[in-house]
């Protein structure tokens, strides 16, 4: 996969503003529980992958994975 990019103002997807949906929330847990909670960051490999599957934006994915620990 290619080097990730932050963009400036925030990346917008398909699925911008709208709610998250179980399945979504599911998997995202499933990684946080593989990560150990640990490595929650833009550029893992894994966390870019899967927001590409959700159509969700990298920071998104990242932002409710770390939501996990509350």
């Amino acid at each position: 996969m290619a080097k990730y990019k932050r963009i400036p103002g925030g990346e917008k997807t398909i699925k911008s503003g709208t709610a998250w949906i179980e399945n979504e929330l599911r998997l995202a847990l499933n990684l946080y529980l593989k990560l150990e909670g640990k490595q929650i960051h833009e550029r893992n490999p894994e966390i870019q992958e899967l927001a590409h599957s959700l159509e969700r934006s990298v920071r998104s994915l990242e932002a409710q994975m770390l939501m996990f620990r509350n």
